[in-house]
């Protein structure tokens, strides 16, 4: 008699965030003092961290600055990076949709609201070097961020002010964490978290213990 073989029960899917890989691109390397020798080794070390820590049904929020470099370059090794991905547009994601879906991204947008929580590429902090299209965008998002707060009291679901700003962006391990205009926020940069995505539980949870502080 034929015995069944147990089907394999799916791990439930985790979601991840993760900013500013900028595969491709030789440059970054020196700018950020990125442990890297080429390009090529950078490329294939992130690749290396994503797949080890995402698996095929887990989710990964990209916000922005995916790769950067000459656009003669066969860019097939980011269709190798595991998970159900969503793409965040950055000051170098300057390509078509088309282009963004073949390398496997299901969605290009500006900005993801959750609740209290705004995913975006940019803080809403900037210097004197931000250039006026930047801080033109950043004025954009902060505007979606104040409506999104009187949309919801419009339809009477209280007052769902964006409390949370996660973000990339700032190439830093020294500014992660903050609060700017009484938002706190979340960088998810390469740089701050050792080139790998970051689950999302890991952020609520960094979040929680710097309110507690």
């Amino acid at each position: 008699m034929k015995t069944q073989e147990p089907q394999k029960t799916q791990e439930p899917q985790k979601t991840f965030v993760i900013s500013d890989t900028h595969f491709y691109h030789k440059n970054i390397i020196g700018y950020c003092k990125r442990p890297f020798t080429d390009s090529e080794d950078m490329n294939n070390k992130l690749l290396l961290n994503w797949n080890n820590t995402v698996s095929s049904n887990d989710l990964v929020i990209h916000l922005g600055d995916l790769e950067l470099g000459n656009k003669n370059l066969d860019k097939s090794l980011i269709k190798e990076l595991n998970g159900k991905k969503i793409l965040i547009k950055g000051n170098h994601d300057h390509k078509s949709v088309d282009y963004y879906y073949e390398l496997g991204f299901e969605y290009f947008l500006t900005h993801i609201i959750q609740d209290d929580i705004m995913f975006c590429h940019y803080p809403f902090y900037a210097d004197k070097h931000t250039s006026p299209e930047l801080l033109s965008e950043i004025k954009r998002l902060k505007e979606i961020a104040k409506e999104n707060k009187e949309n919801n009291e419009n339809e009477n679901k209280g007052n769902v002010k964006i409390k949370k700003l996660i973000h990339g962006h700032i190439h830093s391990d020294k500014l992660r964490l903050l609060v700017f205009d009484d938002i706190i926020h979340y960088n998810v940069n390469v740089e701050a978290h050792n080139y790998y995505p970051v689950l999302i539980n890991k952020i609520f949870d960094d979040i929680n213990c710097f309110e507690k502080n």
